[in-house]
């Protein structure tokens, strides 16, 4: 039986994977879109495949890091990888080039969409956290003057106070 904590890291490195994939699929989409070529399965797939790759070279090194998924230092690894490698591949085996201009607009895209949700979601996590019932296990832990917590536990983790309460996928 597999430990309920890594069937969590698991889902929240799954989930994140998919949600970096389909920023490449809108950044490919929109690209394609934007230069007349048409949207179709065969297209999206040509294009995409370069940067999809990738992710998955990031995420290696995420699970290599032991970086959290949903952590900006975690975008920072799969945008550096996706651009690295997707501009490789787009070169050496495409042979489509990578002007200038393309490595910019694929950066500033990529790391928008990289880590805009990943902070998107750190502030609706946070927000569900201050507005859960006391009782809620999405609740903060209530702080003592001292900085520990109250009797539902303490935190000795020295990143903070609420760290230890947070998913281990959203801890910086």
């Amino acid at each position: 039986m597999i430990p309920s904590t890594s069937r969590t890291a698991g889902r929240a490195l799954a989930v994140t994977a998919l949600a970096d994939l389909v920023c490449v699929l809108v950044f490919v989409t929109i690209g394609r879109s934007s230069h007349e070529e048409g949207i179709t399965l065969t297209g999206l797939l040509t294009t995409g495949w370069p940067f999809w790759l990738g992710v998955a070279g990031g995420y290696a090194g995420v699970v290599a890091f032991r970086l959290a998924p949903a952590s900006l230092p975690g975008a920072a690894m799969v945008l550096i990888k996706t651009l690295v490698i997707g501009m490789i591949l787009r070169s050496v085996v495409q042979h489509d080039g990578t002007p200038f201009s393309f490595v910019m607009v694929a950066t500033v895209f990529l790391a928008l969409t990289l880590a805009g949700w990943r902070t998107a979601a750190r502030f609706a996590l946070l927000r569900r956290m201050r507005t859960a019932s006391p009782n809620s296990p999405h609740a903060l832990p209530q702080q003592t003057r001292t900085g520990s917590t109250t009797s539902s536990g303490k935190n000795t983790d020295p990143a903070g106070p609420h760290e230890a309460s947070r998913p281990e996928s959203l801890r910086s």
